[in-house]
């Protein structure tokens, strides 16, 4: 059957664009250009479905189209494109929703599923309408947003323009140019500047970042350090830690969390091996995509007892390794155990924040490869609150090492606890400079 695309077909008007006196030619040129390549996006568009790169269910809103009746009082629209982006703008919804309605985009499914199963209940979530001209204006149309935060995304030129154009007041936040990404914008300077001007104000991760947005945009970018390492306290399901403690039965447990396809095995194979010491011993398992738990189960159930309690099979004396699936899940392994290995470390991912679990209260194991949280890694383990082992043997040693001494378990779990702590207090600050673009209460 096909899907039909509404707001692609010919007959659509085009949206009148709100030019200012003395715009950018470029951006203006921008504008038209889009409106020109219009029969284009339609297959552009049916290609992204098929691949499973747009949501099928919700892929309306792309093209503008709101699933949600408009808001009836003011929105801060919180904007974010990927995954990394999201984890970053959770901080930010988190602190805001509060106080404001919010409205959370993203770009990517995976980021959507992230922030879906983490806003607040007073936040809203679309995904943002492709940078092209009848959907933008559709979109903002719809919700007419009173502030815009821009999470370090990628730029969207008809969507940042039409958005100044309307003048909504926006904040670029938590900026990162990595090399490839400041080559590009380079080339591409003559459409970037014009566009930075949307942002009444900007604020970069780091020195370098700041630097780089200074060459291309002449702004002056503050640096409040990166979003996705200011974390709270996370929130726990009380009623749900405890129906684990229970089955736990106070037998001694330790955790790997947002483990990746090839960590199982090697977290699997180090728990046999703590076992001989610690023969009582329950992992906890959660790895990073809910989805592959069957599989997980399938593979690691050939040499190990396996438990499933979110599928109706109970942790009992027999269990070795507990597979939790839920995408909470994670956080209530690390509330009840003394140690927590952090999984994105063993394979080339990048790494999770060890923020994250610096917050639980547990001690942090951590595999070699973190290289998208070099700067928190460093942190923590100046403070003597984390530590970095090179495979699943010296895993084995690391663990059994803090659950013999439960006491130095602790002093890394208190030390690592600062150190997040310390984080959070940029998040503050942010929270200050942001308030005059923020609607009144």
């Amino acid at each position: 059957m096909t899907v039909g695309l509404p707001g692609l077909s010919k007959a659509d008007a085009v949206p009148e664009p709100m030019f200012e006196e003395g715009e950018s030619w470029v951006l203006r040129a921008h504008w038209f250009a889009n409106i020109i390549a219009s029969p284009f996006l339609k297959p552009w568009f049916y290609q992204r479905l098929r691949a499973g790169k747009e949501d099928p269910v919700r892929f309306r809103e792309r093209l503008g189209i709101p699933s949600q009746p408009a808001a009836t009082r003011p929105i801060v629209w919180v904007h974010a494109h990927g995954s990394q982006a999201a984890s970053a703008a959770r901080t930010l919804i988190d602190s805001l929703s509060d106080r404001h309605l919010v409205l959370a985009t993203t770009v990517t499914r995976p980021a959507a599923d992230y922030l879906a199963a983490r806003l607040p209940p007073s936040a809203l979530h679309q995904y943002a309408p492709v940078d092209h001209p009848h959907a933008v204006c559709r979109f903002l149309d719809h919700w007419r947003p009173a502030s815009l935060l821009w999470i370090d995304s990628p730029f969207s030129p008809n969507l940042l323009g039409e958005t100044a154009r309307r003048h909504i007041p926006a904040a670029l936040v938590n900026a990162q140019l990595g090399d490839m990404a400041f080559r590009h914008l380079l080339w591409r300077k003559r459409l970037y500047r014009p566009l930075s001007r949307a942002f009444a104000l900007v604020t970069a991760q780091s020195g370098r970042d700041a630097a780089r947005l200074r060459l291309l945009s002449g702004r002056h970018a503050y640096r409040f350090g990166n979003l996705q390492y200011a974390r709270p306290q996370p929130r726990i399901d009380e009623i749900a830690a405890a129906a684990l403690k229970r089955q736990l039965n106070k037998r001694l447990a330790w955790a790997a969390v947002y483990t990746h396809p090839g960590e199982e095995e090697l977290v699997a194979e180090a728990h046999r091996e703590i076992r001989r010491q610690f023969p009582e011993a329950v992992l906890l398992l959660a790895p990073r995509h809910g989805h592959r738990i069957t599989e997980v189960a399938r593979r690691l159930g050939k040499t190990d007892s396996i438990a499933r309690p979110a599928a109706g099979i109970p942790i009992d004396e027999t269990t070795s390794i507990a597979l939790l699936e839920g995408p909470l899940d994670a956080v209530l392994a690390c509330r009840l155990v003394p140690v927590a290995f952090l999984g994105g470390s063993f394979v080339a991912s990048g790494g999770h924040n060890p923020l994250e679990l610096a917050h639980l209260g547990c001690a942090v194991v951590s595999g070699p490869q973190v290289q998208n949280y070099i700067d928190p890694m460093a942190e923590l383990q100046a403070a003597g609150a984390v530590q970095m082992v090179q495979d699943g043997r010296c895993l084995a040693v690391a663990v059994s090492r803090l659950l013999k001494d439960l006491n130095f378990a602790r002093q890394r779990a208190a030390a690592a606890e600062r150190v997040a702590a310390q984080e959070w207090v940029a998040m503050t600050r942010l929270l200050a400079a942001i308030e005059p673009i923020l609607p009144r209460l």
